[in-house]
Protein backbone atom coordinates (compact mmCIF):
# COMPACT_ATOMS: atom_id res chain seq x y z
CA UNK A 1 0.00 0.00 0.00
CA UNK A 2 1.21 3.73 -1.41
CA UNK A 3 1.96 6.19 1.47
CA UNK A 4 1.31 9.35 2.07
CA UNK A 5 4.27 10.74 0.73
CA UNK A 6 4.23 8.73 -2.33
CA UNK A 7 0.38 9.27 -2.87
CA UNK A 8 1.21 13.11 -3.16
CA UNK A 9 4.38 12.67 -5.35
CA UNK A 10 1.69 10.62 -7.60
CA UNK A 11 -0.85 13.43 -7.43
CA UNK A 12 1.51 16.28 -8.31
CA UNK A 13 2.78 14.08 -11.07
CA UNK A 14 -0.51 13.64 -12.56
CA UNK A 15 -2.46 17.32 -12.46
CA UNK A 16 -2.32 17.03 -16.12
CA UNK A 17 -4.73 13.90 -16.27
CA UNK A 18 -8.08 14.90 -13.85
CA UNK A 19 -9.65 11.88 -14.25
CA UNK A 20 -6.34 10.24 -12.90
CA UNK A 21 -5.97 12.45 -10.20
CA UNK A 22 -9.79 12.10 -9.01
CA UNK A 23 -8.96 8.04 -8.85
CA UNK A 24 -6.03 8.83 -5.92
CA UNK A 25 -8.86 9.48 -3.45
CA UNK A 26 -11.21 7.93 -1.87
CA UNK A 27 -14.73 8.03 -3.48
CA UNK A 28 -16.04 10.45 -0.57
CA UNK A 29 -12.60 12.42 -0.56
CA UNK A 30 -12.00 16.24 -0.55
CA UNK A 31 -9.07 18.93 -1.73
CA UNK A 32 -9.74 21.93 0.51
CA UNK A 33 -7.86 25.45 -0.70
CA UNK A 34 -9.57 27.17 2.52
CA UNK A 35 -8.32 30.74 1.45
CA UNK A 36 -9.90 30.75 -1.92
CA UNK A 37 -13.21 31.78 -0.16
CA UNK A 38 -11.28 34.93 0.88
CA UNK A 39 -12.08 35.61 -3.16
CA UNK A 40 -15.33 34.44 -3.53
CA UNK A 41 -14.33 31.19 -4.85
CA UNK A 42 -15.25 27.57 -4.04
CA UNK A 43 -12.68 26.11 -1.56
CA UNK A 44 -13.42 23.05 -1.34
CA UNK A 45 -14.38 19.71 -3.49
CA UNK A 46 -16.16 17.00 -2.38
CA UNK A 47 -16.04 13.17 -4.06
CA UNK A 48 -14.06 12.12 -7.24
CA UNK A 49 -16.60 13.78 -9.77
CA UNK A 50 -16.08 17.26 -8.36
CA UNK A 51 -11.86 16.60 -8.09
CA UNK A 52 -12.16 16.08 -11.62
CA UNK A 53 -13.84 19.10 -12.38
CA UNK A 54 -11.61 20.99 -10.79
CA UNK A 55 -8.34 19.78 -12.14
CA UNK A 56 -9.78 19.86 -15.29
CA UNK A 57 -10.95 23.94 -14.45
CA UNK A 58 -7.81 24.40 -13.72
CA UNK A 59 -6.22 23.28 -16.89
CA UNK A 60 -8.86 25.54 -18.91
CA UNK A 61 -7.17 28.16 -16.67
CA UNK A 62 -4.00 27.91 -16.47
CA UNK A 63 -3.05 24.75 -19.75
CA UNK A 64 0.44 25.05 -18.60
CA UNK A 65 -0.26 23.46 -14.98
CA UNK A 66 2.35 21.68 -14.09
CA UNK A 67 3.43 21.16 -9.99
CA UNK A 68 7.45 21.64 -9.42
CA UNK A 69 10.18 21.84 -7.27
CA UNK A 70 8.10 19.61 -4.52
CA UNK A 71 9.97 18.85 -1.39
CA UNK A 72 8.03 16.85 1.40
CA UNK A 73 9.08 17.86 4.90
CA UNK A 74 6.54 15.57 6.55
CA UNK A 75 6.44 12.23 5.96
CA UNK A 76 4.21 9.57 8.14
CA UNK A 77 2.29 6.38 6.22
CA UNK A 78 -1.04 7.93 6.70
CA UNK A 79 -0.08 12.04 6.68
CA UNK A 80 2.60 14.23 4.83
CA UNK A 81 3.21 17.92 4.21
CA UNK A 82 5.15 19.29 0.83
CA UNK A 83 5.19 22.63 -0.67
CA UNK A 84 5.81 22.78 -4.57
CA UNK A 85 5.40 25.64 -7.38
CA UNK A 86 3.66 26.40 -10.12
CA UNK A 87 5.06 28.64 -12.59
CA UNK A 88 2.50 28.96 -15.87
CA UNK A 89 0.35 31.77 -17.81
CA UNK A 90 -3.25 32.37 -16.99
CA UNK A 91 -5.17 32.07 -20.30
CA UNK A 92 -7.87 34.72 -19.52
CA UNK A 93 -5.55 37.65 -18.68
CA UNK A 94 -2.31 36.63 -19.87
CA UNK A 95 -0.56 36.93 -16.28
CA UNK A 96 1.65 35.00 -15.07
CA UNK A 97 0.50 32.32 -12.43
CA UNK A 98 3.53 32.19 -10.13
CA UNK A 99 2.43 30.12 -6.71
CA UNK A 100 4.31 28.40 -3.87
CA UNK A 101 1.58 26.13 -2.68
CA UNK A 102 1.69 23.88 0.87
CA UNK A 103 0.00 20.82 1.11
CA UNK A 104 -1.27 18.34 3.65
CA UNK A 105 -2.67 15.01 2.86
CA UNK A 106 -4.60 12.57 5.16
CA UNK A 107 -4.49 8.87 3.17
CA UNK A 108 -6.89 5.95 4.26
CA UNK A 109 -6.51 2.39 3.14
CA UNK A 110 -4.22 3.73 0.38
CA UNK A 111 -6.33 6.42 -1.24
CA UNK A 112 -6.54 10.23 -0.48
CA UNK A 113 -8.84 11.22 1.90
CA UNK A 114 -8.15 14.61 2.29
CA UNK A 115 -5.49 17.13 0.59
CA UNK A 116 -5.66 20.84 1.74
CA UNK A 117 -3.49 23.26 0.32
CA UNK A 118 -2.86 27.09 1.02
CA UNK A 119 -1.47 29.33 -1.59
CA UNK A 120 -0.83 33.09 -2.27
CA UNK A 121 -4.49 34.91 -3.30
CA UNK A 122 -2.62 37.48 -3.87
CA UNK A 123 -1.04 35.62 -6.94
CA UNK A 124 -4.26 34.22 -7.48
CA UNK A 125 -6.49 37.62 -7.73
CA UNK A 126 -3.42 39.27 -9.92
CA UNK A 127 -3.48 36.55 -12.26
CA UNK A 128 -6.86 34.97 -12.86
CA UNK A 129 -9.25 38.57 -12.29
CA UNK A 130 -9.45 41.14 -15.28
CA UNK A 131 -8.21 44.10 -12.73
CA UNK A 132 -6.26 41.99 -10.33
CA UNK A 133 -6.49 43.06 -6.85
CA UNK A 134 -9.18 45.52 -7.23
CA UNK A 135 -11.73 42.79 -8.29
CA UNK A 136 -11.26 41.15 -4.64
CA UNK A 137 -14.67 41.02 -2.96
CA UNK A 138 -15.32 42.89 0.22
CA UNK A 139 -15.46 40.41 3.56
CA UNK A 140 -19.07 39.89 4.73
CA UNK A 141 -19.88 41.39 7.90
CA UNK A 142 -19.18 39.79 10.94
Amino acid sequence: MKTAAQLLNEFLSLTRNPKEVAALFTEDGVVELPYLADLGMQWQYKGRTEIASLYALLLQLVPEWEFRDAVVLIDTPERAFAEYKVDALAVATQRPFKQHFFGYIHVENGKIKLLREALNIVATARAFFPNGLADIPQPEAA
